[in-house]
């Protein structure tokens, strides 16, 4: 008789033989919760959508490329159930949509950039590549405040000794406030707000590098 526990070997045994025939992949509880985070965080990208953004493909890559032994399995039947075929994914945009037609636009992640980055932070193959894409976008949303803000130069009613009329800049505001109830937090980033929030979710995505231990912290210091 078939074991119901889900975590018991048996029980993932034959449940990939009779999906998979050959294969036998045995998960630990903890690794099932992993399997379940990686699908989730993949579903994310792909579900629903044409396209992958650039930085969101590289970080997935990492997260299959980290997980591939145990994800090796499954991998073509979870993309298929996304709507994804293998080549799709290797390309990072799908050529035709459902029905067949070639496509000429496509849909990508709704989530910001800087969320949907976010998100791989909880992994520890991705946390410093994640990290650095996050620095990335908030200097590239600084540079792009800058452009925009060419009707916010204002004029002063004094004129220089030259005769010229003098502008000023409003400051922009470089810091971002945590959006949790009741926290007054200022972070100079987005990827200060990412390690910030982690006291507040309480999660430890920091490792420590010795093999013996076993320690997690919120942040990198």
């Amino acid at each position: 008789m078939m074991s119901t526990n889900p975590y018991d070997p048996h029980h993932h045994l034959d449940h990939h033989q009779q999906h998979w025939p050959g294969a036998a992949l045995l998960l630990t509880k903890d690794q099932a919760e992993e399997v379940k985070s990686v699908w989730s965080t993949a579903a994310m990208v792909l579900k629903g959508y044409d396209a992958i953004p650039m930085e969101l493909k590289i970080l997935l890559d990492r997260l299959f490329a980290a997980y591939h032994d145990t994800l090796r399995v499954e991998r073509r039947h979870r993309l298929a159930q996304m709507g994804w075929s293998e080549e799709d994914y290797a390309r990072g945009y799908k050529l035709e949509d459902p029905s067949g037609r070639e496509l000429s636009q496509w849909t990508s992640c709704s989530r910001s950039l800087a969320d949907g980055v976010r998100t791989f932070m909880k992994f520890p193959c991705t946390q410093e590549i994640a990290l650095n894409m996050l620095e990335e976008v908030e200097a590239r949303s600084v540079l792009n405040l800058r452009d925009d803000d060419q009707d916010s130069l204002i004029e002063f009613g004094q004129h220089s000794p030259g005769g010229s009329r003098k502008r000023a800049r409003k400051k922009q505001s470089r810091t971002v406030p945590c959006p949790e109830p009741g926290c007054s937090r200022m972070c100079r980033s987005q990827a200060e707000l990412a390690i910030h929030r982690n006291s507040h979710t309480k999660e430890r995505p920091f490792k420590c590098p010795w093999n013996s231990c076993i320690s997690a912290f919120g942040d990198k210091s």
